[in-house]
């Protein structure tokens, strides 16, 4: 999974650790939580939308990330 850069770069923007980012996004342990973000397992559905509102992605944004395309430079 592509994508594992991008959210290991807004997390750490928003100053947050993983314990506070898988509290925040409803993930029970951190361990679960950093399997996730280094792509071992996937987010589920509802995980990844509450990653993409903490984030500020439009949805354009969240699709191209969750498939490992490059964002357009704004």
């Amino acid at each position: 999974m592509v994508y594992t850069n991008e959210i290991r770069a807004n997390r750490a923007r928003l100053g947050m650790t993983q314990r506070e980012m898988a509290t925040a996004i409803g993930i029970k342990t951190v361990a679960a939580y950093s399997k996730k973000e280094r792509g071992i397992t996937q987010f589920k559905a509802d995980e990844w939308a509450r990653l993409v509102n903490m984030f500020g992605w439009s949805l354009e944004e969240a699709d191209l990330i969750l498939h490992g395309k490059p964002l357009p430079n704004n």
